[in-house]
């Protein structure tokens, strides 16, 4: 007899099936990347064909988003108008002005920002108070019901109720119901004459990594697939199976590099499945830690933001051909206590709330909202909605079944469907999906200001920073930076003298620290690094630092304003200047070399107030520093970029341009070569807007996915996580190289056009450095990253993009 106290994971584990076919769920993986059927059909085995089967114009598909662990209702739709709300939960509850009003004295958590603009334009439906009459608060029981489905459902269940539905299907089609990222085929997905096919998020498959060692065994095995040495029909239809599998997995491969690394990237692959149009009619993906009995403000807001990007992503990368033919469902085991606990927690609770979203669903409230103050016993909620009452609807409405005879009883009294499958009639037009579009804000340059030196005394205290610890510094009404309006901000962030390795992480004060980093540095290492920083509470950025104690200096080069200002016009890289082969030549100790760029390199010849630029040291002599300053300007007491001695490094920056459309540069000491990449401009009358965002984490390869030699890797970065899908130009993103084999250098470029003369970045074996980089998007959303030398992993997070 199993513990019923057991916790979320072994529960998950014990209502788990093994995984019922590798092949063909390696086969699956490789037909992620969203390949046609027919494209797919061709590449199997004779007679395998019918494991295909396109859907037709009014199937519907659904996506089921598993909240593991039971989700806060009451923090995901906040009853900011019950005042017992706030009196039991002085710790945790969401103020009412922080809400995302839904009408009915009920708002959505702050950061479901895009479910609110879906249930603006009628596209979500929310139903309040669900769950069951007579309530367990064990993870498996309640778990194992939800799964099964039926009047009877217990933890003794051997099948659920989606499961039992795709029993009734054409068996011929193999991929009627997928799983993505459980590890095993979860209980409602197991039918009672089959089950769901179980795949991974990580890649297209064997064959499809670039390791050495695995490109060797893959052509072994090629090899072996096209020898038929043994004799009768089941050797060769092994053999002819493998070749295939291999076949499709390397020729996919390419596809899955493009998308996210972090949790959302399930989302994507359950969108190109859809899209790929095998027969898919229901695809399960689950995101994990909704236990929340502590620190829940902080756990529960990151995943809302990730359920927030992985449906804003999940209908961005949707054909639209599927549009009107898919709806997405939220469910979870049970919800959470009113009464918070004394960990900034809550406890097993009753009833949650669910999610449906499509264009053909019923938009708005549905069900009641359960009382807080007329409980249950253990002072828990009284549910208002069973439900099976939503699974009734979802069965009968969108799957075309019969839900009396899934779930073992009648259920209505909801309306959650305002159309069919497919249905584009006058009378059930869908809407279409929305993706919330912005505007960006205006660029002010400045000339290099210090806002912040630890070694001094300025913005902060003047000691060094320690490890683990989070400095909050005040942007806003600090030298030339107004107090009003400012959103955002530019700065060179340096650390100097650290007595261990590590890395800063650069956000809005007030928001969670997020998974991603601004600047690496190595022990003893003086490193700087541009900074795009999203103003927070206060008008101040936090600046946490990871490791040792260092000093922190921060130099303003310029902030975004929601007013009339430059606007952004990103460029393809452009080399401007290389004194290796180009005059002045060598920059001498306290040289300054005068460079115009106005008229240059895709910069106009006149309109321009800033430009954006790659600055690189090359091989200098001793240790030192660039200052870069508009000319005609008295030179800033500032650094753009500080390199050690015979350290090749190089920095982002955007400076001002002088009156004559001319920067100058000056090197501290030693001697050093200098190169200058044009990467973009601000101009008064064209540019797109720039949008600050918490910084978040798109690519890492240190799973097992390193980028090899004289390689280039594709990254979507359009309608990914935090960055819309529609009227993006460029993304600014801080680019990590990590470890890398050999020296070398980045170049980071628009998707589908020539690698150009340039570099983004550059590293030396074994150095882990950090640099920003201006990128315009090229083809399909996408931007190029080009690695000269030695093999390396590769870190991407994003902080901010421009829009049109």
């Amino acid at each position: 007899m199993l513990d019923s106290d057991i916790d979320i994971a072994d529960a998950r584990r014990h209502l788990s099936f093994p995984s019922s076919s590798l092949s063909r769920r390696r086969f699956l993986q490789a037909l992620a990347a969203g390949a046609g059927a027919a494209a797919a059909a061709s590449l199997l085995p004779a007679g395998e064909a019918s494991a295909f089967a396109s859907l037709g114009t009014h199937e519907g598909v659904l996506l089921m988003i598993y909240l593991a662990g039971g989700n806060d209702g009451l923090n995901t739709l906040v009853p900011f108008n019950q005042s017992t709300y706030y009196t039991e939960r002085p710790t945790i509850a969401i103020p009412e002005a922080s809400t995302l009003s839904v009408g009915a004295g009920v708002g959505l958590h702050p950061n479901l920002t895009f479910l609110k603009t879906q249930f603006d334009v009628g596209q979500l439906a929310i139903v309040q108070g669900v769950g069951v009459a007579d309530p367990d608060y064990s993870h498996f029981t309640m778990l194992a019901r939800w799964m099964d489905g039926s009047r009877t459902g217990s933890a003794m269940s051997n099948s659920g109720w989606i499961g039992r539905w795709a029993d009734g299907l054409d068996a011929a089609n193999l991929f009627s119901t997928v799983n993505v990222g459980w590890g095993g085929i979860p209980l409602h997905l197991v039918g009672q004459r089959r089950s769901a096919i179980s795949m991974s998020t990580s890649d297209a498959g064997f064959g499809s990594n670039t390791s050495s060692w695995q490109k060797d065994r893959y052509t072994a095995l090629r090899e072996m697939a096209t020898k038929s040495a043994a004799s009768g029909t089941w050797p060769d239809a092994f053999a002819k199976t493998m070749q295939t599998q291999l076949t499709v997995a390397a020729t996919a491969a390419p596809s899955f590099v493009g998308l996210p690394s972090s949790n959302i990237r399930q989302f994507a692959v359950a969108a190109n499945l859809i899209n790929a149009d095998i027969g898919i009619r229901v695809i399960n993906v689950v995101i994990d830690g909704f236990d929340n009995h502590s620190d829940e403000p902080t756990k529960h807001a990151s995943l809302m933001t990730e359920l927030n990007d992985g449906l804003q992503l999940f209908w961005s990368k949707l054909a639209p051909g599927f549009q009107n033919r898919t709806t997405a469902m939220t469910f979870s085991e049970f919800g959470r206590r009113v009464v918070g606990n004394d960990s900034k927690g809550t406890d097993h609770g009753a009833a949650s709330c669910m999610f449906l979203m499509g264009p053909q669903v019923m938009g708005g409230l549905h069900g009641s909202y359960p009382s807080l103050t007329n409980l249950a016993v253990n002072d828990q909620l009284k549910s208002t909605v069973d439900f099976r009452q939503v699974y009734q609807q979802v069965v009968d409405k969108w799957l075309g079944g019969d839900s009396a005879q899934l779930l073992g009883g009648t259920y209505s009294g909801l309306n959650l469907f305002s159309s069919s499958p497919g249905d584009t009639g006058s009378s059930h037009a869908p809407i279409p999906t929305v993706v919330p579009k912005v505007t960006g804000s205006s660029f002010r340059s400045i000339v290099p200001e210090r806002v912040l030196d630890t070694r001094s005394g300025l913005g902060a205290p003047a000691h060094p920073v320690g490890p683990e610890t989070t400095l909050d510094l005040t942007i806003a009404g600090v030298g030339h930076v107004p107090l009003n309006d400012v959103v955002g901000v530019l700065m060179n962030v340096t650390v100097a003298a650290p007595t261990k390795s590590g890395f800063l992480t650069v956000w809005p004060t007030g928001a969670p620290l997020p998974q991603a980093s601004n600047l690496n540095f190595a022990a003893q290492q003086t490193v700087p690094n541009l900074v795009l920083a999203k103003l927070g509470t206060g008008g101040k950025v936090s600046i946490f630092n990871s490791s040792g104690t260092s000093h922190l200096i921060a130099d303003v080069c310029g902030y975004f304003i929601d007013q009339q200002g430059s606007r952004l016009v990103p460029l393809a890289p452009f080399r401007a200047l290389d004194t290796r082969s180009q005059a002045p030549g060598v920059l001498h100790p306290k040289g300054v070399a005068m460079l115009k760029l106005t008229d240059v390199g895709g910069i106009p010849a006149s309109g321009v107030d800033a430009v954006a630029l790659n600055v690189t040291a090359v091989s200098p002599t001793t240790a030192g520093f660039f200052t870069v300053w508009p000319s005609g300007e008295p030179m800033p007491i500032t650094s753009n970029l500080n390199f050690m001695a015979k350290q090749t490094v190089p920095n982002m920056v955007v400076s001002k341009v002088g009156s004559d459309g001319a920067i100058l540069v000056y090197n501290d000491s030693g001697n050093t070569h200098l190169i200058v990449d044009i990467v973009g401009y601000y101009a008064s009358t064209s540019g797109t807007g720039i949008a600050a965002i918490a910084p978040a984490r798109l690519l890492d390869t240190r799973g097992g996915h390193s980028v090899a030699p004289n390689s280039t890797r594709d990254l979507m970065v359009v309608g990914i996580g935090p960055v819309p899908a529609e009227g993006v130009v460029a993304v600014i993103l801080n680019v990590t190289a990590v470890q890398p084999s050999a020296a070398g250098f980045l170049t980071v470029f628009p998707a589908g056009q020539e690698r150009p003369v340039a570099s983004s970045l550059n590293f030396v074996a074994s150095q882990t450095v950090a640099n920003l980089v201006l990128a315009k998007v090229g083809a399909s959303g996408s931007v190029s990253f080009y690695n000269s030398a030695g093999t390396t992993d590769l870190v991407v997070d994003v902080v901010g993009y421009s829009v049109g």
